[in-house]
């Protein structure tokens, strides 16, 4: 005995797909996103969804068009299906990253920063997290880099951190950064002030500490600052 989608949904089906037509026909207003399946944006109707074999019209709406709807005729009630495919991405996901040596202390030699913060620029580029600027002083750096699409931020500043770390320890130093970082944010219209900064933190620095500097940025983020989850 066919269920409820046995033999009647494979008519079903074959009347969702005589019924396709561009998306151009219909109301974007009415279609919200769900999901996304292998490449192909998958929108739908308020209404039930389709049984899962409508899956398989994926393939053709990739092949045939870039946007196709299938709906189910005159049934107001039905669904509607969009299958899309995402040609290009445009992600621009500036982050600000902060860190400190361990204990914060003044470790790092005043001659060494110049070549850390061109060694930071090669790991990004080794690594495809792009590092639109660098800097900082003894104590702490400051990184504006560029986010990958599928890099967690966490990734990415342990990336950085492990491979700087190293070659510091290579030059002699024992060596580490705190276990922490700050990660905030950045506007594209911000970006070029916030590069600004990072590049002039020695003159920043002359008269606040990175405490200090650190607990501005984390109450200007609007996050709730405390001294000893921040700095214990």
């Amino acid at each position: 005995m066919p269920g409820r989608w046995g033999k009647s949904s494979e008519s079903r089906q074959g009347r969702h797909l005589a019924h396709a037509e561009w998306v151009s026909r219909y109301s974007w207003n009415a279609i919200r996103p769900v999901s996304s399946v292998s490449g192909l944006v998958v929108l739908f109707h308020r209404y039930p969804a389709l049984p899962c074999r409508a899956f398989k019209f994926r393939r053709l709406a990739a092949e045939k068009c870039t946007s196709l709807v299938v709906t189910s005729g005159t049934d107001a009630r039905s669904p509607m299906w969009i299958f899309g495919r995402m040609a290009h991405k445009y992600p621009n996901i500036l982050i600000h990253c902060v860190f400190s040596t361990k204990g914060r202390e003044d470790i790092i030699p005043d001659e060494m920063l110049p070549r850390l913060w061109k060694y930071f620029a090669g790991i990004g580029r080794n690594h495809g997290i792009p590092v639109l600027a660098a800097g900082g002083v003894a104590n702490h750096s400051h990184l504006l880099i560029a986010l990958p699409v599928g890099v967690a931020p966490a990734k990415a500043i342990q990336v950085l951190k492990a491979n700087s770390s190293r070659w510091i320890h290579e030059h002699g130093i024992a060596f580490a950064w705190q276990v922490g970082y700050g990660a905030f944010s950045v506007s594209s219209s911000n970006k070029t002030a916030v590069k600004d900064y990072i590049e002039h933190q020695a003159e920043h620095h002359r008269g606040r500490s990175y405490e200090a500097e650190l607990e501005a940025m984390i109450r200007k983020s609007g996050m709730r600052f405390d001294p000893e989850e921040a700095f214990g």
